[in-house]
């Protein structure tokens, strides 16, 4: 069964599309290069299906895996960012605005922060704020913010919970 994953993401205005779409790549592929980790390792991702080819560009096949197993998400006061809305169509995956309660109540689980995101919208990370309440309460970061070209991604998943 394929990972659902929530990609958080934040943005400067004006940030481009291809540099949004660029970042989110970066980051698939981060998540997808990963194996299971050695606790001596100190690396944060999980195994997931590789979404882009050899060539790091997505093929048809792999957009429309990657569009049923990954979800972009952000603020309600972003999501109509010409960027982010051309990246999410580039990428073939929905863009999912949420609500600043859900962003607040995430918030503590952020991994990290910036200052200047703490200054601007009163959160440590739009990114990761963002992914962790798109994946929903029983989720966790596999992937911390990275940042780039006025952009900033993470990634986070649901934990299996026992039923």
């Amino acid at each position: 069964m394929t990972q659902r994953l929530a990609v958080g993401i934040g943005c400067r205005a004006n940030c481009s599309g291809e540099a949004i779409a660029a970042l989110v790549r970066r980051v698939l592929e981060m998540v997808a290069d990963e194996r299971d980790p050695s606790p001596a390792s100190g690396r944060r991702c999980r195994p997931h299906p590789p979404f882009a080819n050899a060539k790091g560009t997505f093929s048809r096949k792999r957009e429309k895996e990657a569009s049923h197993a990954v979800r972009l998400f952000t603020s309600e006061a972003k999501a109509a960012e010409a960027g982010l809305v051309e990246a999410a169509a580039m990428l073939g995956l929905e863009l999912v605005p949420l609500a600043r309660a859900d962003l607040e109540a995430a918030a503590p689980r952020c991994a990290t922060s910036s200052e200047r995101v703490e200054r601007l919208l009163g959160l440590p990370s739009l990114a990761e704020a963002a992914a962790l309440a798109g994946a929903g309460c029983n989720s966790r970061l596999i992937l911390e913010r990275i940042s780039g070209d006025g952009a900033s991604c993470a990634v986070a998943r649901a934990e299996e919970t026992a039923s």
